[in-house]
């Protein structure tokens, strides 16, 4: 599953480069509630601005990013998934770059471990709702996690 997932997640960099190219010429909507992409990560909550969502490759890929520091959060799930079923780590890509701490952590990375879980998914609509929490490390140190709690996320997609 692991090899899997680095496929997925090379697809999802991929996707990333491409929804950060999109995020940048994307004018933002005001109606924030709910929120698109939010998280309590390490104690601090953050409200990800700029948030798209892109279906390719047999997922469906949400960024979005803090505009004071240039961090973002990825999270990027199989179009398989089923609601209300709680998902490992295993099978779903979560990444954040915390440009504060000059640090990139992965769900793939040494022991990170955490579920999501959809609550919403409208293929037809192309709506995308779901929760996660866990602890991801840095893909370059063992000794350096995040604590992820209340993640949520509640966007519409496009299809690439």
């Amino acid at each position: 599953m692991k090899t899997k997932n680095r496929q997925f997640l090379a697809m999802s960099a991929v996707v990333a480069l491409t929804l950060s190219i999109v995020v940048t010429s994307c004018k933002k909507d005001k109606d924030d509630s709910p929120k698109p992409l939010s998280a309590t990560i390490d104690g601090t909550t953050y409200d990800f601005s700029g948030v798209t969502a892109v279906a390719a490759n047999g997922g469906i890929h949400i960024e979005g990013d803090l505009t004071k520091d240039s961090s973002y959060f990825i999270v990027s799930v199989p179009d398989t998934l089923k609601v209300n079923t709680a998902y490992d780590f295993d099978d779903v890509d979560i990444a954040f770059s915390d440009n504060k701490r000059n640090a990139m952590f992965m769900d793939f990375a040494y022991n990170a471990h955490g579920t999501l879980k959809l609550t919403n998914f409208d293929k037809s609509g192309k709506k995308i709702a779901g929760t996660f929490s866990g602890v991801l490390y840095s893909w370059s140190n063992a000794k350096d996690s995040t604590v992820i709690t209340n993640g949520q996320f509640n966007a519409t997609y496009i299809s690439q």
